[in-house]
């Protein structure tokens, strides 16, 4: 039983240091050093690739807004550069049209049969 746990441990111990390996890039096994030095790098590459992917999407963004506003101004005019208003929901009206749709919460009185 203890043979068996042992060769587990083992074999996780393996497959984590060969994932650290891949992961880094490094071809040489990691120490304590080199992990501490991989997990630098990786957080610098991350910060340098989200402020960069961060900049991409909002060059990206604005671009296809600027063409959205492009093509509305040929449609519509000078105007179309305009981003058109969001139309606001009459919640009120809502509420009370939900509401007479829906039954009834209140238990109706039921009348005896005798009386009119």
């Amino acid at each position: 039983m203890t043979d068996s746990t042992s060769k587990q441990a083992r074999m996780n111990a393996l497959l984590n240091r060969k994932r650290k390996i891949e992961i880094c890039g490094e071809p040489t096994p990691s120490t304590s050093g080199t992990s501490a030095h991989c997990d630098n790098q990786k957080e610098q590459n991350q910060g340098v690739t989200t402020s960069d992917e961060e900049k991409r999407k909002a060059t990206e963004a604005i671009l296809r807004d600027a063409k959205r506003a492009k093509q509305r101004a040929e449609m519509v005019g000078p105007q179309g550069w305009l981003r058109p208003k969001s139309l606001n929901t009459n919640k009120q009206f809502l509420h009370r049209a939900l509401a007479a749709t829906l039954p009834d919460r209140r238990p109706k009185l039921k009348k005896p049969p005798g009386s009119p």
